[in-house]
């Protein structure tokens, strides 16, 4: 492997995964990037020719099976969501547990396996991406790169991995107006929002296309409710979010079967409203079950020291 091979990029559809692609499109010359959701990735890796490249990157995202990462020796994975997956030997390298966004794992590949290469200069990059998608946002410019993704960028993310492929993090006065307007779109979305309070848990269900991350954070952090339930009405998606540290709302999700995610921020699709209802009933109950007995265990995986 080297600077001049042939490389595709199969990553995640959010900031994180697009963050992945900027770092290793930076690296690679000849390579592109093929954004892929948790719910058609299957689908994409048995589409890909894998004669046509050297590598196969896949990060940021895993397949339902771990068959589907046999489809070819190419294939390289790097993710943070939790899974069974992770194989040193198979170039299968799964790490979360330490709260380490699929940017930074990248970044620290590269570094580990090129180490005569610099990369100190997407430093700033790695850390707004990590601080936007761990959600602990210390700094603003992680939202602000995300709102860019979506916004200006939105229409061709292509744009997005040129503007930020030498890791800038500053932003031109356009970006910053951009941004700045963005805030107050939230204000007005969150004044005019229905919050409709569950029975049995301090949680609650709202319905937004938009600012779900920022509906969440303030639902919970701000109003004090433990879990929220964000419906997107034109995707039919259902994000839901919690603050507590024994709730985990991924492994709830795959063990019900609707879904899956990260411990605190994960996601299913219903376009019912009969069965959407019927489904955050029973996460609610499922819910109960650990804030009742508080004895939930997080389950992590990592690929052990050799990695990180």
């Amino acid at each position: 492997m080297n600077r001049e091979s042939k490389v595709l990029i199969i990553h995640h559809n959010d900031l994180d995964g697009y963050g992945c692609a900027v770092i290793l499109r930076a690296f690679f010359k000849n390579s592109r990037n093929y954004p892929a959701s948790f719910y058609d990735i299957d689908q994409k890796l048995q589409d890909i020719e894998y004669d046509n490249y050297e590598y196969v990157f896949v990060v940021d995202v895993h397949p339902t099976k771990v068959d589907f990462l046999d489809l070819s020796d190419k294939i390289i994975l790097i993710d943070h969501h939790p899974s069974t997956y992770g194989n040193v030997k198979k170039n299968r390298y799964v790490v979360s547990n330490k709260k380490k966004c699929a940017t930074y794992l990248v970044w620290h590949y590269l570094k580990k396996t090129f180490p005569e290469n610099k990369f100190d200069f997407f430093k700033n990059f790695v850390y707004c991406v990590n601080e936007f998608d761990e959600w602990t946002n210390r700094t603003p410019k992680g939202k602000c790169l995300n709102e860019l993704l979506y916004g200006p960028y939105g229409a061709d993310k292509a744009q997005f991995i040129t503007r930020f492929k030498k890791g800038n993090t500053r932003f031109t006065t356009e970006e910053l107006d951009f941004v700045k307007k963005r805030r107050e779109d939230f204000k007005k979305i969150y004044k005019d929002l229905d919050i409709w309070e569950l029975e049995k848990t301090n949680s609650c269900f709202v319905m937004s296309d938009d600012f779900v991350n920022d509906l969440a954070h303030k639902l919970m952090h701000e109003d004090g409710y433990d879990v929220a339930f964000i419906k997107q009405i034109k995707k039919d998606r259902v994000s839901v979010r919690t603050k507590s540290d024994i709730i985990d709302t991924g492994k709830i999700l795959e063990s019900l079967g609707y879904g899956g995610g990260h411990a605190k921020a994960s996601g299913f699709f219903e376009n019912d409203p009969i069965k959407l209802k019927e489904k955050i009933l029973r996460i609610e109950q499922e819910i109960l079950k650990i804030t009742s007995c508080q004895g939930s265990q997080k389950i992590a995986y990592s690929i052990g020291k050799d990695f990180l």
